[in-house]
């Protein structure tokens, strides 16, 4: 604008602002508004997180509940006249009941034990898909209990099972986002956004005559310089807008990183070099720069340069 230097060598998206004060060559490429942020790999240092899918107060209640039902299974038992009778057949002796002919083979049941302690593994046994085995209280109120529990153990089983695939889907999806459109952003309450005061692309979004992308604008962040707005993309949880020829080269080497383009209601616009307005070199530059896109050069050289250099999935440049 000062007429001390005759052409810019930093390349500008070209837009009405810059076009009034200063004038551009060709375009060399086109650019999109494109949005980046790096999906973090989840890696859980809880040992016991497999019993995340259910909440601490369900863990809590089901273990109250098997304490409870092991005390009243035990009580039944013991004051069960059936058990009373039962514990006075001998080994191998057959007696008869009441005199209505019932017999009572008590050498399979000699011995079994019936306490708290062998009733909690009886109870316990429901979630391991093993209901009953050895020591099954004789009082069939008690048994009627454990029919109930099991049928119970069941239902929690399911939702336990239902729950973990879920927990386990979004641990791996921790920390991503889907984007359908840039306004999606106004949806998410576990990332902040951010561009660029003054960029272009906030100029062609405070352009937009849409009260989502002015809301998108209001709430984003401002980052000092692009180094700042980088370092934070990288440290997860912050999503950043700005043009795809500079997110695609600062993160070339990003495997976790994503990029958006957004295309839909956005224009395309194009970078170009910069020159003072009526510099007597705007055709020959314009020709020649023309010459070098028309012939791939220019596109050679961005293939080049964005390459990964061997060092693909670091992370670091």
């Amino acid at each position: 604008m000062e007429r001390n230097i005759a052409m810019a060598t930093v390349p500008f998206t070209v837009n009405a602002n810059r076009l009034g004060v200063v004038d551009f060559l060709g375009n060399i490429m086109n650019v999109r508004v494109t949005s980046v942020y790096v999906s973090n790999s989840y890696e859980s240092t809880n040992p016991m997180f497999f019993l995340q899918p259910l909440s601490p107060s369900v863990w809590i209640a089901i273990l109250a509940t098997m304490v409870f039902l092991s005390c009243t299974v035990t009580v039944l038992d013991y004051v069960s006249p059936l058990k009373k009778l039962i514990n006075t057949v001998t080994l191998g002796e057959l007696k008869i009941l009441n005199n209505d002919s019932t017999a009572v083979i008590a050498d399979a049941r000699r011995g079994k034990s019936t306490s708290f302690y062998n009733n909690m593994f009886v109870v316990a046994s429901g979630f391991v898909g093993r209901e009953g085995g050895d020591g099954i209280p004789d009082s069939p109120a008690a048994r009627v209990i454990l029919i109930g529990w099991w049928f119970f153990t069941t239902i929690i089983i399911s939702m336990y099972t239902a729950n973990l695939t879920v927990f386990l889907t979004s641990t791996l999806e921790r920390g991503s986002l889907k984007l359908s459109a840039l306004t999606d952003i106004l949806q998410e309450r576990t990332f902040n956004w951010g561009l660029m005061e003054g960029s272009s692309t906030e100029i062609a979004l405070r352009n937009m005559n849409m009260s989502d992308y002015h809301r998108v604008l209001k709430f984003a962040h401002a980052p000092k310089n692009g180094a700042e707005a980088f370092d934070l993309v990288r440290k997860g949880k912050f999503l950043f807008i700005n043009e795809d020829i500079i997110l695609e080269y600062q993160f070339r080497h990003d495997c976790n990183a994503t990029l958006t383009y957004h295309d839909k209601n956005f224009p395309i616009l194009g970078i170009s070099y910069g020159i003072p307005k009526g510099t007597p070199y705007k055709d020959l530059l314009s020709e020649r720069l023309l010459n070098y896109v028309e012939t791939g050069y220019i596109q050679s050289l961005k293939l080049k340069w964005y390459a990964h250099d061997g060092k693909a999935c670091t992370g670091q440049e």
